[in-house]
């Protein structure tokens, strides 16, 4: 049910399902606010933020398609300051 107020999954006749299976498919916007929100108010390991946010939106493994789109959020996130960074490590800002 968080799933479904978060808008990654979708139920249907009681049961639940994941709206995409591929990261690729869901809004960039809508993935740069729900890494936001993943993330919380700590300072967190650049590196780790690709597994937080696969598990935050349900995926349970991690991949390069993955990987290389947390990294440009990040970077976007960065540069319009809605995260601070620290070294390699990144808050919300």
């Amino acid at each position: 049910r968080r799933a479904v107020r978060r808008g990654i999954a979708v139920s249907e006749r009681g049961k639940f399902r994941l709206l995409t299976r591929n990261i690729g498919a869901y809004d960039r916007d809508f993935l740069k606010t729900q890494l936001l929100a993943c993330l919380g108010r700590d300072w967190v390991e650049r590196k780790d933020m690709a597994r937080r946010l696969a598990r935050w939106l349900g995926f349970t493994r991690t991949g390069a398609t993955i990987g290389a789109t947390v990294k440009s959020l990040i970077t976007s996130l960065l540069r319009n300051g809605a995260l601070q960074r620290r070294g390699d490590e990144v808050r919300h800002a």
